[in-house]
């Protein structure tokens, strides 16, 4: 089987808290195994990591069978206690069906059982990103807008790659910050820092998922206008199911198919914006360039951003899919206010940072093109991500507190039953605990009214003299 990164070799140590982390996406699985000594998630020792290609498998059990396999020859006794597997779809009772790949199905509770784990969750791709994101340090952000940050109020995450994804995120519990400072953002307390939202102490924040890369594409220009009407033609003549009706020609004339957002800002749209404009400028057209990029090769996008300086049509639908990325990001500021900091993700803005990142590109001055509440926007920080692990991160995370969750129930579940073994034993001790507690502060609060009405002697004497009877009774009880 291909396989693509590198396998970090393990010291051949065993492991009491091993995670298993996956990114399951349409073409490629990417998984490795932490060894979580003190369920922190910066200290986490990576014991195995490798990728996959989906194509050479009949089944994602074969993948993890092959994956685990490799990783039994260096880690003694392996025993995995908790697994989370980001996938590509949509979640529905922790199992998933992926629709396009034929025998790819993913069952929390079949994995749990057939590879002797104790716990399996399956999340999201989009929500493990969201969740990725509060694992990011500073050398991993290029700042686009400073704005002024809120730690309290919400982030947001946009990013486009084979699709358009877009999900929110709150902090998981507010720290008590003094009032030592003046405010430094809207409705907040001064913090100096952000929240670490991946401390295990103050819980895992809240990722909300949602559909945003489905909403209605909104041209913005008579370029675009055009844009739109050719998008609606591909899709009338071509794909007749792809509006949601099974017979589209049954539908009244009047209506025109829905186009949303995604069909342009995707690597998909990328390649439909350059099919529009070699429509509109014919003789523009290179035909070296453009019989590759009118291939089905899955590299057709990248190809159009390498040739974005010596292809005049790539470049003009470069600049049109980085315009309406910022439009739609923009619009993604205006709905969550996310004083928190907007985060630019996914495949394709890291690796053409040069065409975004700057306050005159044309990403940012879309961004800003919101009419009257065009000043509001430019007080948001935006970030772009540089790194392209955000899903095995955010399912790193979530397995991590899962984790602490499955030592804190094991923890409870013995206190329990201890109490179940010895409920008489138990509460005596209590009895003994408190007697001896309410004793040592009436004589420290009232050492003056137990010097004049009572000898203190006399009373630590009748107090060793109720340990001691008590003590006995438990000691009876045990030889019984």
């Amino acid at each position: 089987a291909k396989r693509r990164g590198k396998v970090e070799m393990a010291d051949g140590e065993p492991s009491e808290r091993l995670i298993l982390t996956g990114d399951v996406g349409g073409t490629n699985c990417r998984l490795m195994l932490f060894d979580s000594v003190d369920l922190k998630f910066k200290t986490d020792k990576v014991r195995h990591i490798d990728s996959f290609e989906n194509d050479d498998f009949h089944s994602f059990t074969d993948v993890l069978c092959r994956f685990l396999n490799d990783a039994a020859g260096k880690i003694p006794n392996m025993k995995i206690r908790v697994a989370c597997i980001a996938v590509a779809g949509p979640v529905s009772g922790q199992k998933i069906n992926f629709t396009n790949r034929e025998g790819w199905i993913i069952d929390a509770e079949d994995m749990k059982s057939s590879f002797n784990i104790d716990r399996v969750v399956l999340v999201n791709d989009f929500v493990a990103n969201g969740h990725g994101v509060t694992t990011l340090t500073d050398d991993e952000l290029i700042v686009m807008q400073r704005g002024r940050s809120n730690p309290f109020a919400p982030k947001a995450l946009v990013g486009a790659g084979t699709g358009l994804g877009e999900c929110f995120i709150t902090p998981a519990k507010i720290p008590a910050v003094p009032d030592t400072e003046p405010d430094k953002a809207p409705g907040a307390k001064a913090l100096l820092t952000e929240i670490p939202a991946c401390d295990a102490e103050l819980g895992l924040s809240q990722v909300f998922q949602t559909e945003g890369g489905h909403v209605d594409f909104a041209p913005r220009n008579a370029v675009e206008d055009r844009l739109l009407e050719y998008i609606r033609g591909v899709l009338k003549y071509k794909h007749p199911d792809d509006q949601g009706a099974s017979n589209y020609e049954s539908r009244h004339d009047h209506d025109v198919p829905r186009v949303s957002v995604e069909r342009v800002v995707s690597g998909k749209g990328l390649v439909t914006v350059y099919e529009f404009l070699r429509s509109e400028y014919p003789k523009d057209v290179v035909e070296e360039h453009d019989k590759f990029i009118m291939s089905h090769a899955p590299s057709r996008a990248k190809h159009l951003a390498q040739m974005y300086y010596d292809y005049p049509l790539a470049k003009q639908a470069m600049d049109i899919f980085f315009e309406s990325y910022g439009s739609e990001a923009g619009n993604v500021a205006l709905k969550y206010m996310p004083f928190g900091g907007l985060y630019i993700a996914g495949g394709i803005a890291p690796k053409n940072s040069e065409h975004i990142i700057s306050e005159n590109s044309g990403f940012m001055q879309a961004f800003h093109h919101k009419g009257r509440l065009s000043d509001l926007i430019k007080q948001i920080p935006v970030y772009l991500v540089v790194k392209e692990d955000l899903g095995l991160r955010g399912a790193h995370l979530v397995a991590l507190h899962e984790l602490l969750d499955l030592e804190r129930e094991a923890k409870e579940g013995h206190a329990l039953v201890q109490m179940k073994e010895e409920p008489v034993i138990f509460r005596l001790k209590h009895v003994m605990s408190e007697m001896n507690r309410v004793v040592s502060e009436s004589l420290h609060e009232n050492a003056g009214l137990w010097s004049l009405g009572a000898s203190i002697v006399t009373t630590g004497a009748l107090a060793l003299y109720v340990t001691y009877t008590l003590e006995r009774l438990v000691h009876i009880m045990r030889e019984r």
